[in-house]
Protein backbone atom coordinates (compact mmCIF):
# COMPACT_ATOMS: atom_id res chain seq x y z
CA UNK A 1 0.00 0.00 0.00
CA UNK A 2 1.46 3.22 -0.99
CA UNK A 3 1.52 5.79 2.35
CA UNK A 4 1.99 8.79 0.35
CA UNK A 5 -1.14 10.29 1.57
CA UNK A 6 -0.90 14.04 -0.64
CA UNK A 7 0.80 15.57 -3.28
CA UNK A 8 4.54 15.88 -1.90
CA UNK A 9 4.94 19.64 -3.36
CA UNK A 10 2.41 20.83 -1.10
CA UNK A 11 4.23 19.53 1.65
CA UNK A 12 4.89 23.04 3.49
CA UNK A 13 8.13 23.85 5.61
CA UNK A 14 7.44 24.30 8.91
CA UNK A 15 8.36 27.03 11.43
CA UNK A 16 9.22 26.75 14.82
CA UNK A 17 7.18 30.22 15.93
CA UNK A 18 4.32 29.56 13.57
CA UNK A 19 3.66 26.16 14.70
CA UNK A 20 3.27 27.50 18.36
CA UNK A 21 1.32 30.29 17.39
CA UNK A 22 -1.30 28.46 15.52
CA UNK A 23 -1.64 25.52 18.04
CA UNK A 24 -2.66 28.41 20.24
CA UNK A 25 -5.26 29.44 18.38
CA UNK A 26 -6.32 25.64 17.69
CA UNK A 27 -7.16 24.72 21.44
CA UNK A 28 -10.80 26.54 21.28
CA UNK A 29 -12.65 23.60 21.07
CA UNK A 30 -10.17 20.89 21.87
CA UNK A 31 -10.04 21.58 25.82
CA UNK A 32 -13.05 20.05 27.33
CA UNK A 33 -12.82 16.56 25.16
CA UNK A 34 -9.01 16.32 25.53
CA UNK A 35 -9.58 17.54 29.53
CA UNK A 36 -11.78 14.59 29.45
CA UNK A 37 -9.32 12.20 28.42
CA UNK A 38 -6.40 13.34 30.44
CA UNK A 39 -9.20 12.96 33.64
CA UNK A 40 -9.68 9.07 32.58
CA UNK A 41 -5.82 9.02 31.66
CA UNK A 42 -5.02 10.24 35.74
CA UNK A 43 -7.24 7.66 36.77
CA UNK A 44 -5.88 4.62 34.76
CA UNK A 45 -2.13 5.82 35.17
CA UNK A 46 -2.46 7.09 39.02
CA UNK A 47 -5.76 6.64 41.05
CA UNK A 48 -6.15 2.85 40.08
CA UNK A 49 -2.83 1.76 40.87
CA UNK A 50 -2.53 3.95 44.24
CA UNK A 51 -5.72 2.34 45.29
CA UNK A 52 -4.43 -0.91 44.18
CA UNK A 53 -1.35 -0.19 46.21
CA UNK A 54 -2.86 0.49 49.87
CA UNK A 55 -4.87 -2.77 49.08
CA UNK A 56 -1.39 -4.60 48.84
CA UNK A 57 -0.06 -2.31 51.53
CA UNK A 58 -2.41 -3.44 53.78
CA UNK A 59 -2.64 -7.18 53.41
CA UNK A 60 1.19 -6.83 54.12
CA UNK A 61 0.49 -4.46 57.43
CA UNK A 62 -1.92 -7.56 58.52
CA UNK A 63 0.36 -10.33 57.03
CA UNK A 64 -1.97 -11.63 54.22
CA UNK A 65 0.03 -13.76 52.09
CA UNK A 66 -2.21 -14.19 49.39
CA UNK A 67 -2.13 -10.64 48.85
CA UNK A 68 1.38 -10.31 48.90
CA UNK A 69 1.79 -13.30 46.26
CA UNK A 70 -0.76 -11.89 44.18
CA UNK A 71 1.66 -8.57 43.96
CA UNK A 72 3.76 -9.39 41.00
CA UNK A 73 1.33 -11.07 38.86
CA UNK A 74 -1.27 -8.46 39.05
CA UNK A 75 0.98 -5.84 38.58
CA UNK A 76 2.36 -7.09 35.61
CA UNK A 77 -1.26 -7.73 33.89
CA UNK A 78 -2.60 -3.96 35.02
CA UNK A 79 0.36 -2.58 33.47
CA UNK A 80 -0.27 -3.89 30.00
CA UNK A 81 -4.04 -3.46 30.63
CA UNK A 82 -2.93 0.51 31.58
CA UNK A 83 -0.54 1.22 28.77
CA UNK A 84 -3.59 -0.51 26.02
CA UNK A 85 -6.12 1.69 27.52
CA UNK A 86 -3.57 4.95 27.54
CA UNK A 87 -2.40 3.79 24.06
CA UNK A 88 -6.05 4.54 23.17
CA UNK A 89 -6.90 7.44 24.91
CA UNK A 90 -3.72 9.04 23.46
CA UNK A 91 -4.41 8.23 19.90
CA UNK A 92 -7.42 9.78 20.26
CA UNK A 93 -6.32 13.14 21.92
CA UNK A 94 -3.92 12.94 18.59
CA UNK A 95 -6.55 12.14 16.14
CA UNK A 96 -8.27 15.49 17.21
CA UNK A 97 -5.40 17.40 16.93
CA UNK A 98 -5.50 16.05 13.57
CA UNK A 99 -8.87 16.65 12.73
CA UNK A 100 -8.82 20.48 14.45
CA UNK A 101 -5.13 21.39 12.52
CA UNK A 102 -6.76 19.73 8.90
CA UNK A 103 -10.43 22.33 10.00
CA UNK A 104 -12.36 19.25 10.35
CA UNK A 105 -15.12 18.99 13.02
CA UNK A 106 -14.51 17.29 16.28
CA UNK A 107 -16.92 14.45 15.86
CA UNK A 108 -15.58 12.59 18.97
CA UNK A 109 -18.17 9.93 18.53
CA UNK A 110 -16.42 9.16 15.31
CA UNK A 111 -12.56 9.64 16.53
CA UNK A 112 -13.42 7.02 19.12
CA UNK A 113 -14.79 4.77 16.69
CA UNK A 114 -11.74 5.15 14.80
CA UNK A 115 -9.76 4.46 17.75
CA UNK A 116 -11.24 1.42 18.32
CA UNK A 117 -11.06 -0.12 15.12
CA UNK A 118 -7.34 0.38 14.38
CA UNK A 119 -6.82 -0.64 18.73
CA UNK A 120 -4.26 -3.45 18.73
CA UNK A 121 -2.37 -1.64 15.86
CA UNK A 122 -1.95 1.40 17.99
CA UNK A 123 -1.24 -0.85 21.03
CA UNK A 124 1.26 -2.27 19.33
CA UNK A 125 3.12 1.20 18.15
CA UNK A 126 3.25 2.31 21.72
CA UNK A 127 4.59 -1.08 22.66
CA UNK A 128 6.97 -0.09 20.04
CA UNK A 129 7.62 3.37 21.23
CA UNK A 130 8.02 1.85 25.15
CA UNK A 131 10.70 -0.38 24.18
CA UNK A 132 12.98 2.31 22.31
CA UNK A 133 12.38 4.57 25.50
CA UNK A 134 13.41 1.28 27.80
CA UNK A 135 16.29 0.36 25.24
CA UNK A 136 17.78 3.74 25.45
CA UNK A 137 17.74 4.16 29.07
CA UNK A 138 19.51 0.69 29.74
CA UNK A 139 22.28 1.98 27.16
CA UNK A 140 22.80 5.51 29.00
CA UNK A 141 23.43 3.02 32.26
CA UNK A 142 26.41 1.75 30.48
CA UNK A 143 28.06 5.29 29.57
CA UNK A 144 26.99 6.35 33.32
CA UNK A 145 29.49 3.22 34.70
CA UNK A 146 32.18 4.24 32.36
CA UNK A 147 32.44 7.14 34.12
CA UNK A 148 30.09 10.09 31.60
CA UNK A 149 28.52 13.27 33.19
CA UNK A 150 25.25 11.81 34.31
CA UNK A 151 23.98 15.02 33.32
CA UNK A 152 24.99 14.80 29.91
CA UNK A 153 24.42 11.38 29.11
CA UNK A 154 20.20 11.81 30.67
CA UNK A 155 20.57 15.27 27.90
CA UNK A 156 21.65 12.48 24.88
CA UNK A 157 19.35 9.87 25.99
CA UNK A 158 16.40 12.28 26.11
CA UNK A 159 17.28 13.86 22.74
CA UNK A 160 17.64 10.41 21.40
CA UNK A 161 14.78 9.10 22.60
CA UNK A 162 12.39 12.09 21.22
CA UNK A 163 14.35 11.74 17.83
CA UNK A 164 13.25 7.67 17.47
CA UNK A 165 9.55 8.20 19.66
CA UNK A 166 8.27 11.38 18.12
CA UNK A 167 7.77 10.23 14.92
CA UNK A 168 5.63 7.78 16.00
CA UNK A 169 3.38 9.33 17.60
CA UNK A 170 3.72 12.82 15.27
CA UNK A 171 3.34 10.72 11.94
CA UNK A 172 3.02 7.27 12.15
CA UNK A 173 0.53 7.08 14.84
CA UNK A 174 -1.89 9.55 13.06
CA UNK A 175 -1.22 7.96 9.16
CA UNK A 176 -2.09 4.53 10.51
CA UNK A 177 -6.08 5.94 11.79
CA UNK A 178 -6.31 7.83 8.75
CA UNK A 179 -5.03 6.09 5.59
CA UNK A 180 -5.44 2.37 7.13
CA UNK A 181 -1.88 1.13 6.83
CA UNK A 182 0.29 -1.41 8.34
CA UNK A 183 2.27 -0.74 11.34
CA UNK A 184 5.61 -0.92 9.04
CA UNK A 185 4.38 1.12 6.78
CA UNK A 186 3.31 4.06 9.10
CA UNK A 187 6.86 3.88 10.35
CA UNK A 188 8.95 3.88 7.62
CA UNK A 189 6.77 7.29 6.48
CA UNK A 190 6.98 8.25 10.15
CA UNK A 191 10.97 8.09 10.40
CA UNK A 192 11.57 9.14 6.60
CA UNK A 193 9.90 12.57 7.50
CA UNK A 194 11.52 13.01 11.53
CA UNK A 195 14.81 13.05 9.26
CA UNK A 196 13.30 16.23 7.19
CA UNK A 197 11.33 17.69 10.05
CA UNK A 198 13.57 16.49 13.09
CA UNK A 199 14.99 20.38 14.07
CA UNK A 200 11.41 21.87 14.51
CA UNK A 201 9.71 18.66 15.66
CA UNK A 202 12.52 18.64 18.59
CA UNK A 203 12.45 21.84 19.37
CA UNK A 204 8.54 22.38 19.53
CA UNK A 205 7.96 19.36 21.50
CA UNK A 206 10.97 20.60 24.43
CA UNK A 207 9.21 23.99 24.00
CA UNK A 208 5.92 22.67 24.65
CA UNK A 209 7.71 20.62 27.59
CA UNK A 210 8.58 23.55 29.31
CA UNK A 211 5.20 25.58 29.25
CA UNK A 212 3.64 22.29 30.46
CA UNK A 213 6.38 22.27 33.34
CA UNK A 214 5.50 25.97 34.05
CA UNK A 215 1.78 25.25 33.60
CA UNK A 216 2.20 22.59 36.98
CA UNK A 217 2.56 25.87 38.74
CA UNK A 218 -1.02 26.96 38.37
CA UNK A 219 -2.96 23.35 37.13
CA UNK A 220 -5.78 25.45 35.23
CA UNK A 221 -3.04 26.16 32.56
CA UNK A 222 -3.55 22.42 31.55
CA UNK A 223 -6.48 23.43 30.21
CA UNK A 224 -4.64 25.51 27.66
CA UNK A 225 -1.03 23.62 27.62
CA UNK A 226 -2.19 20.45 27.08
CA UNK A 227 -4.51 20.64 23.80
CA UNK A 228 -1.91 22.91 22.58
CA UNK A 229 0.31 20.07 22.59
CA UNK A 230 -2.09 17.93 20.72
CA UNK A 231 -2.94 20.68 18.11
CA UNK A 232 0.73 21.13 17.75
CA UNK A 233 1.16 17.38 16.42
CA UNK A 234 -1.75 17.69 14.28
CA UNK A 235 -0.14 21.17 12.65
CA UNK A 236 2.73 18.91 12.07
CA UNK A 237 1.27 15.90 10.58
CA UNK A 238 -1.10 18.07 8.12
CA UNK A 239 1.97 19.70 7.39
CA UNK A 240 4.62 17.35 6.64
CA UNK A 241 2.19 15.48 4.72
CA UNK A 242 0.72 18.68 2.31
CA UNK A 243 -2.80 18.20 3.65
CA UNK A 244 -5.43 20.83 2.87
CA UNK A 245 -6.68 23.12 5.84
CA UNK A 246 -10.14 23.04 4.95
CA UNK A 247 -10.64 25.81 7.10
CA UNK A 248 -8.55 28.18 4.75
CA UNK A 249 -10.21 26.34 1.55
CA UNK A 250 -13.49 27.10 2.83
CA UNK A 251 -12.83 30.71 3.40
CA UNK A 252 -11.11 31.76 0.18
CA UNK A 253 -11.18 29.39 -3.10
CA UNK A 254 -7.79 29.68 -5.42
CA UNK A 255 -8.37 32.60 -7.69
CA UNK A 256 -10.76 34.41 -6.27
CA UNK A 257 -11.00 38.06 -3.98
CA UNK A 258 -12.94 37.65 -0.47
CA UNK A 259 -15.53 39.43 -1.77
CA UNK A 260 -16.06 36.46 -4.23
CA UNK A 261 -15.87 34.37 -1.42
CA UNK A 262 -18.25 35.43 0.42
CA UNK A 263 -20.97 36.09 -2.83
CA UNK A 264 -20.03 32.14 -3.37
CA UNK A 265 -20.56 30.85 0.08
CA UNK A 266 -23.98 33.09 0.08
CA UNK A 267 -24.58 31.29 -3.16
CA UNK A 268 -23.74 27.70 -2.47
CA UNK A 269 -25.79 25.80 0.41
CA UNK A 270 -23.40 23.73 2.68
CA UNK A 271 -22.16 20.55 1.60
CA UNK A 272 -21.94 17.50 4.15
CA UNK A 273 -18.19 17.50 5.41
CA UNK A 274 -16.10 14.92 3.42
CA UNK A 275 -13.42 12.81 4.44
CA UNK A 276 -10.02 13.74 5.63
CA UNK A 277 -8.09 15.68 2.81
CA UNK A 278 -6.55 13.80 0.19
CA UNK A 279 -6.44 10.50 2.28
CA UNK A 280 -7.32 7.48 0.02
CA UNK A 281 -9.52 5.08 0.63
CA UNK A 282 -11.57 7.19 2.43
CA UNK A 283 -11.48 6.99 6.80
CA UNK A 284 -14.43 5.93 8.41
CA UNK A 285 -13.37 8.84 11.14
CA UNK A 286 -16.24 10.36 8.77
CA UNK A 287 -19.87 9.35 7.38
CA UNK A 288 -18.87 7.65 4.08
CA UNK A 289 -21.35 9.08 1.25
CA UNK A 290 -23.75 6.03 0.83
CA UNK A 291 -24.02 4.34 -3.03
CA UNK A 292 -27.46 5.32 -4.59
CA UNK A 293 -28.90 1.67 -5.30
CA UNK A 294 -28.66 0.85 -9.45
CA UNK A 295 -31.53 1.69 -11.64
CA UNK A 296 -34.07 -0.67 -13.02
Amino acid sequence: MNTQISDPRRRKEIRIGEVLSESWSLISGLKMPIFLRILALLLIDAVIPGILFLIFLLGTIKGSVSLLVLIVPVGIVYFFIALFLSAIIAASCILLGVRQAAGMSLDVKLVNAECMQQKWAIFGLSLIAFGIGVALKLISFIFIFIHIPGFIVSLLTFLVTLYFVLPIKMFALPLLLTKHCSIGEALKSGFTLMKQYWLPAIACYVIMLVLAFISELLIILWIWTIPMFFAMFGIFFRDAYGLQNKRNVQAQPRGQTPSQTQTHQQQQPEEPEEQLPDLEPPSVIDNPPEEEPPAK
